[in-house]
């Protein structure tokens, strides 16, 4: 299978390349999903959240993904591991599902092996929540 062009964004760029440093900390499957990661970062393109055309999944983006045979549709969104919350549906970037999201865009199908054999999903619709700009580090918050 041919890899994705993946956009993203200078933020998400900077966030996977701190969760980089310390990838001895993760498991060995997500140590294999963020170097497979890096790798496709490195052949895509690092842009400005404006930058994201409007049908790219990146994280924080909400999709509607329908399963091949039409009879499953849901809604998620895609997150950094530690906002993963399957309750909600806030599919982590380091899972196999949430590693095939990121770069796809609006009527791509995408496939990944899970423990109950092959997935395949299409991607209906994306929609992109604003990004969340942490403050600068050491930067006063409100007030004077």
């Amino acid at each position: 299978m041919q890899r994705k062009t993946i956009y993203i964004t200078k933020n998400d760029k900077a966030r996977l390349d701190r969760m980089m440093l310390f990838r001895d900390l993760f498991v060995a499957r997500e140590r294999r999903t963020m170097r497979r990661l890096d790798y496709d970062i490195s052949r895509g393109r690092v842009v400005s959240a404006e930058e994201i055309p409007p049908d790219v999944v990146t994280t924080h983006s909400q999709v509607v993904l329908e399963e091949i045979d039409g009879k499953v549709v849901f809604t998620a969104t895609l997150v950094f591991p530690e906002d993963a919350d399957d309750a909600h549906c806030r599919i982590s970037i380091l899972t196999a599902l949430g590693s095939e999201l990121i770069g796809s865009r609006t009527g791509d199908v995408i496939e990944w092996s899970s423990s109950g054999g092959t997935r395949r999903l299409r991607i209906r619709r994306t929609c992109h929540v604003p990004e969340i700009v942490p403050p600068a580090q050491g930067q006063a918050q409100g007030g004077i």
